[in-house]
């Protein structure tokens, strides 16, 4: 006798694998950084993108240097992460102070200069204190490793959805 039931088996499998694959998309995610850059207020019209280093530069608590990065594919919208990951390397400390991170939900341009500068997220993401060893308060100025040196010192995103 033949059995009829092969065909829901074989879906409910295809399904598992599907759910299954879905399952491990939502994991860390990392997507590849495709543009590092940092616009310079005393500079307005000049383009950062092929610096070693990146600045976050603040002068009596304004941003005078902002770094921006952007990242490949990032598909995710702000409110569907979970959480997240930023790892840059600190190469250069010229005054200690505080970074704090903002979202901006579109790409930076190689091109793009203090005269485009765009507007990203009033509310910090995060922000940290740097001592020793994106945008700078107080009187900070800190540089980073930026892409166009080792890929080991060059930012990393990762994040889970």
């Amino acid at each position: 006798m033949k059995s009829k039931g092969t065909g829901f088996v074989g879906f409910l499998s295809a399904a598992l694998i599907v759910l299954l694959a879905g399952m491990a998309a939502a994991g860390a995610i990392s997507p590849e950084l495709v543009v590092d850059t940092y616009m310079e207020a005393e500079e307005e019209d000049e383009t950062f993108a092929d610096e070693e280093i990146l600045w976050a530069t603040s002068e009596d608590g304004d941003p005078v240097r902002i770094t921006f990065l952007t990242f490949r594919e990032m598909v995710m919208l702000a409110d569907q992460i979970e959480s997240g990951e930023l790892r840059m390397y600190v190469a250069v400390v010229d005054s200690p102070g505080e970074v704090t991170l903002y979202f901006y939900d579109m790409a930076v341009l190689e091109t793009e200069t203090w005269a485009d500068l765009p507007s990203y997220d009033e509310e910090p993401l995060a922000t940290i204190e740097i001592e020793e060893v994106l945008v700078a308060e107080g009187d900070a100025s800190i540089g980073f490793r930026s892409m166009e040196g080792s890929d080991d010192e060059m930012a990393v995103l990762e994040y889970t959805a």
